[in-house]
């Protein structure tokens, strides 16, 4: 995603000083940018806009390899 982060972004990114204030500008602009990479992922996911119900969420899968083996 190119240009400058997104009003919402920037707001949420700020936000996140309550929980770690020695997080530089560069970092803040750096999970701004992801935000809104989430943002857009997510609504090539539901370009309906259409609300998933309650019982449905996506399918994840986790794979751990076993260093011993």
């Amino acid at each position: 995603m190119s240009g400058d982060p997104s009003e919402l972004a920037r707001a949420l990114a700020a936000g996140m000083h309550r929980f770690d204030a020695r997080l530089t500008p560069e970092q803040l602009d750096r999970i701004a940018r992801g935000i809104d990479e989430q943002r857009a992922l997510g609504a090539q996911l539901a370009p309906k806009k259409k609300p998933l119900a309650n019982g449905v969420e996506p399918l994840t899968a986790v794979r751990v390899d076993d260093p011993g083996a």
